[in-house]
């Protein structure tokens, strides 16, 4: 009796003398976005995640209003920072993320970067990063350049970490992610990646992105190991190591052809060409009348095999498709010319401009589409400004 009287004691002395001991945040993501006022808004990759992540088990922590102190404070005894997974999504480049709102109080505008805390910067150092199994940089340019800010995260402790190394188009990151949190569900993160990474955008640059440390983890342990079987996979095993581009298109075209679509017809398609680590990603794009679309189909090259092609033409009717694109874009462009795009060129620069039309298989609609890439003159940080005009 006297022993168990002893052990109660020792551990009520032990509750009191250790109240402030680190553990693991718990299941825990930690997610932020937020409206900028600029023209970003990023509070839908926020909201689109929550839920997903919630199913997975994960008690989740999010604004889309943050400030430097919620940022830097604690959820219970646990560092928000020191969370399981950290998503972040807005303006960025490869050193840091810059969330601000545009006009709002001084406590809403913070940096995220490799240093410590202070008035207006998360700091990376402040934080036991170990205690983090996955970041996702979810901002232009944050795994650009051999010391960006996923490659820092990860030296300093994260298990894992991913970034992008051009500026993406907002619609086609939002798309990516809730792909890539959906894939989550059900398997590793690197097999989520390359899920999401399998379908086609308006914006393939999206797949131009750059993992660090283990990727073949599984965030939620008691799902399935595997994801679902995909009707639009296609599986291959071509070596290519002897072939020049040409050659490989033509390979490419040929098994697609042969065992995709017996309808294929290369003229339909321009390629585009990403790569995500060591994967060589082909897209073909159908265009028609200059419109181009997010059909088609996509190519994974590994090692010099061709592995894998994914028919994301959505048994879309090709020659219906055709008719629909077929129209006469010349008496709809006069409405283009009288667009003038604002951008303040007392905070930006125009780094990169790129116009096109575009078809949505979704809408149904045909878009005039002009993409400004800017860069923050103060900060550095980019992003793309779309101007979108109804067509048809």
């Amino acid at each position: 009796m006297k022993k168990v009287k002893g052990l109660l004691l020792f551990l009520i002395i032990s509750m009191f003398l250790v109240p402030n001991i680190t553990h693991a945040a718990g299941n825990r993501a930690f997610v932020i976005g937020r409206n900028y006022g600029d023209g970003l808004n990023t509070t839908i990759d926020v909201n689109n995640a929550t839920p997903i992540l919630r199913a997975m088990g994960l008690g989740v922590v999010q604004s889309t209003d943050p400030a430097i102190d919620y940022m830097q404070g604690y959820e219970g005894s646990i560092k928000r920072m020191e969370s399981d997974i950290l998503f972040f999504s807005g303006h960025a480049n490869s050193s840091l993320m810059h969330f601000y709102q545009s006009g709002g109080p001084s406590n809403r505008d913070f940096y995220i970067r490799n240093s410590v805390n202070s008035s207006n910067t998360v700091g990376l150092q402040s934080y036991d990063m170990n205690q983090v199994k996955l970041i996702v940089w979810g901002g232009c340019q944050t795994s650009a350049g051999n010391n960006s800010i996923t490659k820092q995260s990860v030296d300093r402790g994260a298990k894992a970490a991913i970034g992008w190394n051009q500026s993406i188009q907002q619609g086609s990151h939002t798309e990516w992610f809730q792909k890539f949190w959906n894939a989550s569900t059900m398997g590793t993160i690197e097999s989520a990646k390359n899920s999401a990474n399998s379908f086609s955008y308006s914006d393939n640059r999206v797949k131009d992105n750059k993992t660090y440390g283990n990727w073949y983890q599984n965030l939620r342990s008691l799902r399935s190991t595997s994801l679902n079987e995909d009707d639009r996979e296609h599986n291959f095993n071509i070596n290519i190591s002897n072939m020049n581009d040409s050659e490989i298109l033509n390979v490419i075209y040929d098994n697609i052809k042969e065992s995709v679509d017996n309808n294929f017809d290369s003229k339909n398609y321009i390629v585009e060409i990403n790569n995500s680590d060591e994967t060589k990603i082909i897209d073909l794009v159908f265009v028609e009348n200059e419109i181009r679309t997010k059909l088609g189909f996509t190519i994974f090259i590994e090692d010099n095999m061709i592995t894998k092609i994914y028919d994301n033409m959505k048994n879309i009717d090709v020659l219906e498709l055709k008719n629909k694109l077929s129209i006469n874009l010349q008496k709809n462009m006069y409405s283009i010319s009288r667009i003038t795009p604002f951008i303040d060129n007392n905070t930006f620069n125009i780094i990169s401009t790129k116009e096109y039309n575009y078809y949505d298989d979704e809408t149904n609609n045909i878009y005039h589409i002009i993409n400004y890439e800017l860069e923050n003159i103060e900060d550095g940080t980019l992003h793309i400004k779309e101007f979108k005009t109804l067509l048809s």
